[in-house]
């Protein structure tokens, strides 16, 4: 009952006290019959203490129920934290295995969805890999390409300068053209070769179908000298002057 050592230790020297009062008390007692012949006096006197003796022992008797009342209440508000933290410690046990639950299956779904990220990474990979080699072929043919386009580059440059040479000569023959044709004469010797040509690329003979430089007489009679007269069915002609 009396799990508090402090109260304990009360109780015992309060039980030492009035052990060695009722010896102090029993002894004067004694003492007093053997001098009873002392008086009445002293008798009464003895019995007043006699009688304070025993107000004391009951006043010592009513601190002892009340202290072993109060040792009561400490045991069970004692009980009563100990019980509160008992539960508490119960309450944290589970609170620290829910965590350590939760924790672990946090740590595993990581897991799971990391080897499942894992996992379509590689079917990705694996579904990518045509296309890695077809882009790889698809690279390899346009650097060929791309060579081929600069050798061709290469060769229309080659060409285009060519032309730019010929370009270059045929100007300088058309200036040149262009410079002979300023004379009358030279001009009418070319454009009588150009219709020459022409008539000739026709299917005409000369001297069969037509006569060049021939002199003719209009019908006022005006001497007339074309280019070129060409001859028709039926004895009729038609007289040609080129001009440039």
């Amino acid at each position: 009952m009396f799990d508090n050592p402090v109260v304990l230790v009360i109780l015992i020297l309060l039980v030492a006290a009035l052990a060695l009062f009722a010896g102090f008390v029993l002894g004067k007692a004694k003492g007093q019959d053997a001098a009873r012949g002392a008086g009445d006096e002293q008798l009464a006197e003895q019995k007043a203490l006699n009688e304070q003796s025993v107000r004391q022992i009951g006043e010592l008797t009513a601190q002892c129920a009340q202290y072993r009342a109060q040792c009561e209440g400490l045991n069970q508000q004692l009980s009563f934290v100990t019980s509160q933290l008992a539960q508490a410690q119960r309450a944290e046990q589970i609170r620290l295995e829910h965590e350590r639950e939760r924790a672990e299956a946090e740590a595993k779904r990581k897991q799971e969805a990391q080897a499942k990220t894992l996992a379509e990474q590689s079917k990705v990979l694996s579904a990518l890999a045509p296309v890695q080699k077809n882009l790889d072929s698809l690279q390899l043919k346009v650097a060929q390409i791309e060579e081929g386009r600069k050798h061709e580059m290469g060769a229309l440059g080659e060409q285009l300068k060519g032309l730019g040479e010929q370009q270059t000569r045929l100007d300088k023959e058309t200036s040149s053209l262009s410079a002979a044709l300023r004379n009358n004469k030279v001009r009418g010797a070319w454009g009588e070769a150009q219709l020459k040509n022409i008539v000739e690329s026709a299917g005409l003979l000369e001297h069969v179908d037509f006569d060049t430089q021939v002199v003719v007489t209009d019908p006022e009679g005006h001497i007339q000298r074309p280019d070129m007269v060409v001859r028709l069915p039926g004895g009729k002609s038609i007289p040609i002057d080129a001009k440039v």
